[in-house]
């Protein structure tokens, strides 16, 4: 469910399906409202069937669901699916972290005691745990200007980056978080939502790239003075450039920064 509510929210935002992002809304609610388990302190469930719950959830299950959160925040900037990202991406370091750091886990400690509690690394048809939440925590980060966030990120990569050389293949996950990492997120901060015709809006609509995120400065913005237009601005590392009301500007400004590069104007 998680990954289909990213996909919905990233494809309607990216083609305007306003139909596709409704319907991520629409699954990312009962997520919420239905999938919960009192034995977590996220409050998530792995699954749920005729109305019952099944085992808690596990690190791959709110990894997945902090990232489609970020996304459906993205397309609908709808204030609630920022704070369940944020709340989700707590629940990881908190419940998923073990006493020395390092990867994620794949059960928390609420779980049923495990002879041994194992590293969730291995990225297959799905990301692993450690890789869905550490992208998620780096994307949260930039969201929100939580640089606790992304230092648990880059510590949750750094534990299995000794292990990817040698088989590349089972880390495609991670190493996409790797390059974000690298590259450093990219925040589109504008002064209020674009509607879904808003030329500003749509140069980042057209634009995928995992490693940006988009905002807006308030969740109520204020009136604009006369006169003036709504703007955005692109930053990397919290280096900023200036904003633009322009779209032609604002891609030219999405281009100078196409892989971390930054050349301030």
């Amino acid at each position: 469910n998680a990954l289909a509510i990213y996909a919905l929210a990233r494809a309607g935002s990216a083609l305007g399906e306003g139909g596709w992002i409704r319907a991520a809304e629409t699954a990312a609610a009962f997520l919420f409202g239905h999938v919960r388990s009192s034995a977590t302190a996220g409050g998530l469930a792995h699954h749920t069937a005729a109305g019952a719950v099944g085992v808690p959830a596990f690190c791959d299950d709110v990894a997945c669901l902090a990232n489609a959160c970020v996304s459906l925040y993205g397309a609908t900037f709808d204030p609630r699916w920022r704070d369940e990202a944020v709340a989700l991406t707590r629940s990881l370091v908190a419940d998923f972290t073990g006493p020395d750091g390092g990867a994620f886990y794949r059960t928390a400690a609420y779980h049923e005691a495990l002879a041994v509690r194992a590293h969730d690394v291995v990225d297959g048809a799905t990301p692993s745990g450690n890789a869905a939440a550490s992208l998620a925590l780096l994307r949260v980060a930039a969201l929100v200007d939580d640089a606790v966030l992304a230092d648990r990120a880059a510590e949750a990569l750094a534990a299995i980056a000794h292990a990817i050389p040698a088989a590349p293949l089972a880390f495609g996950d991670t190493l996409v978080a790797v390059d974000v990492h690298v590259a450093g997120m990219r925040t589109v901060t504008f002064d209020r939502p674009p509607s879904a015709d808003d030329p500003l809006g749509g140069v980042v609509r057209g634009r995928f790239n995992v490693g940006t995120v988009v905002r807006v400065r308030a969740d109520s913005p204020t009136p604009l003075p006369s006169g003036r237009r709504p703007a955005a601005e692109v930053c990397v590392r919290g280096r900023c450039l200036r904003p633009v009301d322009d779209p032609a500007a604002l891609a030219a400004d999405l281009a100078a920064t196409d892989g971390g590069e930054f050349n301030a104007r």
